[in-house]
C-alpha cells in the first residue's frame, strides 16, 4: 500500500514539475525562415522613418528584437523605437545607443509587459534622428509569401517586411511539456530495464 502511494506521489510531483517548467518565455521569429530571401532596408538616416505593423500571436508581449546591419562599423548614433497598439496607445518608446549593436545580429528592446496582446495589431516605428549616410544602419527584411503585414519607408509601402522577433513572457508551452514528459518516460523505462536485469 505504501509503495503504491509513493508511486502515485512521485508521479504527481513529476507531472507538477513538468507543468511548472512548461511556463516559459517564448520567442517567436517573424519572417525569418530558410524559404525567404533576406535583404535590407536603409540607410536609415535622420528625417526618415520605417513603420511596420504585426499581429501578436501570444499574450504577455514583453520585447521585440530587430536584426540590424551596421556595415561592420561602430556607430555612435541612436535609433528611436516606438510601439503603438491598435488603439493608438504608446506601448513602448525607447532610444537605443547603436554602439551597443552587433552587426548582422538581433538587438532586443524590452518593454512593459502587454498582457492581452494575443490577436492585436501593433505598429513599430523606427527612426535614427542623428544619423548621416556615413554612419547609418540598415534593417534586415524578408519577402514572405502571403503576408498581410505592411512595411512603409517614408510612407511608401514596400514589398518586403522587417525580419524581427517578439518575446512573450510566461506562456504555457505544450511543446516543452511534451518534451519533458518524453524525457521523463525514457529515464523511467531505462531505470525499469536496469532494475529488471540486474
Amino acid at each position: 500500500m505504501i509503495k503504491k502511494i509513493l508511486i502515485v506521489l512521485g508521479a504527481v510531483i513529476i507531472l507538477s514539475l513538468s507543468v511548472l517548467f512548461s511556463f516559459t518565455d517564448k520567442t517567436v521569429s517573424y519572417f525569418d525562415t530558410a524559404s525567404t530571401s533576406e535583404n535590407r532596408i536603409g540607410n536609415l538616416i535622420k528625417d526618415h522613418e520605417v513603420r511596420m505593423d504585426f499581429k501578436a500571436d501570444q499574450n504577455n508581449l514583453k520585447s521585440i528584437s530587430l536584426k540590424i546591419g551596421t556595415y561592420g562599423l561602430t556607430t555612435l548614433t541612436t535609433m528611436d523605437v516606438q510601439v503603438i497598439d491598435e488603439n493608438e496607445n504608446m506601448v513602448m518608446q525607447k532610444s537605443v545607443n547603436l554602439k551597443d549593436v552587433t552587426d548582422n545580429k538581433y538587438y532586443t528592446i524590452a518593454m512593459d509587459r502587454y498582457v492581452e496582446s494575443r490577436g492585436k495589431t501593433f505598429t513599430v516605428i523606427i527612426t535614427s534622428p542623428d544619423a548621416e549616410n556615413d554612419n547609418a544602419i540598415s534593417l534586415y527584411t524578408n519577402q514572405p509569401k502571403g503576408s498581410t503585414t505592411h512595411l512603409f519607408y517614408d510612407g511608401v509601402e514596400q514589398e518586403s517586411v522587417l525580419t524581427f522577433r517578439a518575446t512573450y513572457v510566461n506562456n504555457f508551452d505544450v511543446e516543452t511539456l511534451v518534451v519533458l514528459l518524453y524525457f521523463i518516460a525514457v529515464i523511467f523505462c531505462f531505470i525499469l530495464f536496469i532494475y529488471k536485469f540486474l
